[in-house]
């Protein structure tokens, strides 16, 4: 049994394993994390072996299964969205990319793309990309603060890419 808001909750074997351990709710983390994307609905987990066990996670139910540093709280959080120029990329999905605002060139951050589209049109090579390319972006943002520092730090997602303006378009042509 476990204590749940004030109520005693019998859990099975599996179920106070997820809650309890911390590898298995990092699993499940990394699991849940793509939910919060465009393009993937919900998470499916059967058990080959014990029938009886089955998980699903969907877009709404995804938030309880993602867990964030513990040493760090949320302070604030956001979504935006603007014209911005591609100052570092990588083909790498996991690896960040820097973007400069095009309105204000003071303002810029590293971020992962998570728009699944962009994502395999550029995998597809029918996305080419150079440095200062302009692309139109949503995204979203969340500011984190350390509670032994006090130190706030923001982490940056591009949820979508809706419009992607090469250099070359921009530049002038000599006669």
């Amino acid at each position: 049994m476990i204590e749940v808001d004030g109520e005693l909750v019998i859990l099975d074997e599996v179920e106070c394993a997820i809650l309890t351990n911390e590898k298995i709710r990092s699993g499940f983390s990394d699991l849940a994390f793509p939910l919060e994307n465009n393009g993937i609905d919900s998470l499916d987990i059967d058990n080959v072996t014990n029938s009886d066990f089955s998980l699903h996670i969907d877009k709404e139910s995804c938030r309880k299964f993602i867990v964030r540093r513990r040493h760090k709280h949320i302070v604030g959080q956001g979504e935006s969205r603007g014209f911005f120029y591609v100052d570092t990329l990588s083909y790498n999905p996991k690896s960040k990319w820097k973007f400069v605002s095009k309105e204000d060139p003071g303002f810029s951050f590293s971020a992962i793309i998570t728009d699944v589209l962009f994502l395999k049109r550029v995998s597809d090579n029918s996305e080419k990309f150079s440095k200062d390319d302009l692309l139109e972006i949503s995204f979203s943002w969340y500011k984190e603060k350390s509670k032994l520092t006090g130190k706030v730090s923001s982490v940056y997602t591009v949820d979508e890419v809706k419009n992607h303006i090469p250099v070359e378009d921009r530049q002038w042509k000599l006669v």
